[in-house]
C-alpha cells in the first residue's frame, strides 16, 4: 500500500472517531440532564435548606457525610454519581438536594450555622 493511501485511511478513521466522540458527548450530556431531572423529582423538587427551586443549582448532598468515600468508589463524573444514586433507589435518609451555596456552606461551617444564617436573613428581609 502506498504511503498516501495509508494517510488517507488514517485521516478517514480520525474524522469518524471525532464524529463519534462528539455524538457520544452529546448523548452523555443529555443523559446527565435526564438523570438530574429525575433526581430533582424524586427528592422533592426543591432544596431542603433555602427552598431554592432553580434546577441549574442542583447539588446532591450526602446526609451521612460519606460523599468523599462515595466519590472515591464511583468516580468524580456527576453522571456516574446520579446513576449510582438512582440505582440505590435514591433513599431520602442518605441524600438530599441543596443549592450549590448551601452545600458548600454546610461542608465548611456545618448545617446548624447555615440554618441560623438563612433564618437570620429571612428575619431581616421581613422586618
Amino acid at each position: 500500500m502506498k504511503q498516501s493511501a495509508k494517510d488517507a485511511i488514517r485521516q478517514y478513521k480520525q474524522e469518524r472517531r471525532s464524529e463519534y466522540l462528539e455524538k457520544h458527548r452529546i448523548r452523555e450530556r443529555e443523559r446527565a440532564m435526564w438523570h438530574r431531572a429525575w433526581l430533582i423529582a424524586i427528592l422533592g423538587g426543591k432544596y431542603e435548606l433555602c427552598g431554592c427551586k432553580n434546577p441549574l443549582m442542583l447539588s446532591l448532598d450526602h446526609k451521612l457525610k460519606d460523599g468523599k468515600a462515595h466519590r472515591k468508589q464511583i468516580g468524580r463524573d456527576p453522571n456516574r454519581m446520579y446513576t449510582a444514586v438512582l440505582r440505590e433507589g435514591c433513599p431520602p435518609k442518605r441524600y438530599r438536594l441543596l443549592c450549590m451555596s448551601c452545600n458548600l456552606a454546610v461542608s465548611n461551617y456545618g448545617e446548624k450555622a447555615v440554618i441560623a444564617s438563612i433564618n437570620e436573613e429571612r428575619r431581616s428581609t421581613h422586618e
